[in-house]
């Protein structure tokens, strides 16, 4: 079972992550189903997001947008693939069509099936608990324009994830105050990073932080292995600020 959680960036930055998410599979040729955040802008970047993956092996694809009418035959190809991607964009718009349509239990039930789950940006932030991380700062935030209440996400992943993040003193304030708030570590990753995690294994391709009680971890080499979530100490070198 594993879980691919992008920060953001363009594909073909993220080549590492696309890599990851392929080699999980273990299949030569992979079936995988994009699904955007929405339809507006969906088709384009899925274009994109095919011509990187192809980069790495051959596989089969599938534009799965949930916000326009579709088959129930689309809806079982989509979940029967090896990599279900999640897409960027309003997160809080995104997760109410995911709620709607049911689709929180079933891409549950894929991942427990062993398939790989990933995301982009708000689609990373919506395999874990809530959704609360796109709700701060207030300088850099999604807008929550249709209203929810309910954060309460996919659950894949036991931390928080904070994407787009910038190395600069107000959004380092932003999450050490956020992390006193949570009983969940924080990652942040900047765009081009990211976490791969398989089988309770935490990955970092790139680099992250992760704000916990106030307190800040840096891990700055690719593919260091990151603390787990409910550990009481590190066992890598990290600087603690």
């Amino acid at each position: 079972m594993s879980l691919v959680l992008y920060s953001g960036g363009h594909f073909a930055d993220n080549a590492a992550l696309n890599r990851a998410c392929l080699d999980a599979t273990r299949k030569s040729l992979p079936r995988v189903t994009y699904i955007p955040s929405s339809s507006d802008y969906g088709i384009e970047d899925f274009r994109d997001f095919v011509a990187a993956f192809e980069e790495i092996r051959p596989c089969t694809f599938a534009y799965f947008p949930i916000d326009t009418p579709f088959t129930g035959e689309m809806r079982s190809r989509a979940l029967a693939s090896d990599v279900i991607f999640l897409s960027g964009g309003n997160t809080f718009y995104f997760l109410r069509n995911l709620r709607k349509l049911g689709l929180i239990r079933e891409l549950r039930h894929a991942h427990a099936e062993g398939k790989v789950i990933a995301g982009l940006s708000a689609g990373a932030i919506l395999l874990t608990p809530n959704i609360g991380t796109a709700s701060f700062p207030s300088f850099d935030c999604d807008e929550n324009f249709v209203g929810l209440r309910n954060f309460a996400a996919l659950g894949l992943a036991p931390f928080e994830f904070f994407p787009h993040y910038s190395q600069s003193e107000r959004y380092r304030r932003a999450l050490a105050g956020a992390s006193r708030r949570t009983k969940n570590p924080i990652y942040a990753a900047p765009d081009g990073s990211g976490l791969v995690v398989s089988n309770g294994e935490f990955r970092v391709v790139g680099a992250a932080h992760v704000f916990h009680k106030g307190h800040m971890l840096s891990i700055a080499k690719a593919s260091r292995r990151a603390p787990r979530p409910t550990e009481g100490s590190v066992d890598i070198e990290l600087s603690l600020t």
